[in-house]
């Protein structure tokens, strides 16, 4: 999916739209069921001014690597393998018996007949759907009341705020603390607002989300002055989640953590908004940051395997051969095409080379010069596909 978050122009944004390999146009900036490939996003404004970005790539998480489709010897046993999951579960059509282990990555089973086995593995993975949320991207991708002052407040405006790595930068009575991600990032300073009873818009994004699904909305919030400590409260949909009071503090670090999980229900958006409800000229100096708005997103990942069990290859020599002594005899074979074959003297004293039959199923092979009369059998014929090797009884001719 992608969600679009539009700032400047003139609000209300009437169109957002994607072209790509799965194009779309609406009003809300959210888009989903897209195919993998390459898009581009373009906002139009009120006033028809457009903006594009190109080069937004979709990709789908990357798949469960499994065994590969094989053939086994009829009463043999196979050794299934997965990887690229959290958990596993192994089925199986037709039912097999000798599946016995189900849940394991690698599970061993003995099909009698042609089976597949489909394994499929279910997780449940975080998703972040804050644009912006601690403000590495800048002035991007919410909406405020406040007045942007870039790149100093050297007047103490109220109802305004900047990006800042160091508020003091901002305006020299604030405190010289940093951010909550790692202390030398941005965050969103303020000078509160004492205008509108308290009713100017601090921070809102609207978010896109799936009905009956639980989320969790939280953020952190440092006082940058001591007295009159800002009273931060969030709503959603136009309903009060609750309100945190900055600390009483200008010591730096002094950051405190609003959380609240919230459901869905018949929702289709989450439009959140962040207010300070005090209103003092005095103080009210604070920072925002890492906003968050998370919920898991579960991912389905499933592959098949089909195991073919393979009746082990066969072979037969020729019947008794007459040869004088001191002479080689030439022995021929016939069995499966391009089966390997091992001939040997009963007596185990003359060995043949592993023998390929060729794809009509025939070779042959000549003996080291024989001085007796010698028994020859086939020790073993093995299938070069499945690497099944059996020892045929009753396959033996006399030299």
């Amino acid at each position: 999916s992608i969600t679009a978050y539009a700032s400047n122009g003139v609000t209300p944004y009437v169109l957002y739209a994607i072209t790509g390999p799965t194009p779309q146009s609406n009003t809300n900036g959210y888009f989903s069921g897209l195919t993998n490939g390459i898009y581009s996003l373009t906002v139009t404004d009120t006033n028809a001014g457009t903006t594009t970005v190109n080069g937004i790539s979709v990709t789908q998480p990357a798949n469960l690597a499994t065994s590969f489709d094989s053939a086994i010897c009829v009463g043999g046993s196979k050794t299934l393998t997965v990887s690229g999951g959290t958990g596993y579960l192994w089925t199986s059509s037709p039912v097999d018996p000798s599946l016995t282990q189900p849940t394991s990555a690698t599970p061993t089973v003995s099909p009698t007949v042609p089976t597949t086995y489909t394994v499929t593995s279910t997780n449940n993975l975080p998703r972040e759907l804050v644009f912006n949320g601690n403000f590495s991207a800048g002035n991007r991708g919410f909406i405020t009341d406040y007045q942007y002052l870039n790149p100093t407040n050297t007047a103490g405006l109220t109802k305004s705020y900047g990006i800042f790595t160091n508020p003091s930068t901002w305006w020299n009575t604030l405190s010289a603390c940093g951010d909550h991600t790692s202390t030398t990032g941005n965050m969103l300073v303020f000078n509160g607002s004492d205008q509108n009873a308290g009713n100017d818009k601090l921070w809102n994004q609207k978010i896109p989300v799936n009905n009956a699904q639980a989320y969790t909305f939280s953020f952190w919030v440092q006082s940058l002055s001591a007295s009159n400590p800002a009273a931060i409260e969030a709503t959603i949909n136009g309903i009060s989640i609750g309100t945190i009071n900055a600390a009483a503090t200008a010591a730096c670090g002094n950051w405190t953590q609003f959380t609240f999980t919230w459901n869905s229900l018949a929702s289709s958006f989450a439009d959140i908004v962040l207010y300070d409800r005090n209103t003092n000229v005095a103080g009210n100096d604070f920072a925002v940051d890492d906003i968050s708005f998370t919920t898991n997103v579960t991912c389905n990942l499933s592959r098949s395997v089909t195991l073919t069990p393979t009746a082990p290859a066969t072979a037969t020599i020729s019947g008794s051969v007459d040869s004088c002594p001191g002479y080689a005899t030439v022995i021929s074979i016939t069995g499966t095409p391009n089966a390997y074959v091992v001939i040997q003297s009963l007596d185990a004293t003359i060995s043949s080379p592993a023998i390929q039959l060729s794809a009509s199923g025939s070779g042959s092979w000549s003996t080291p010069p024989l001085d007796d009369t010698t028994v020859f059998k086939i020790l073993s014929v093995n299938s070069p596909l499945i690497g099944c090797i059996s020892t045929p009884t009753g396959a033996s001719t006399t030299v």
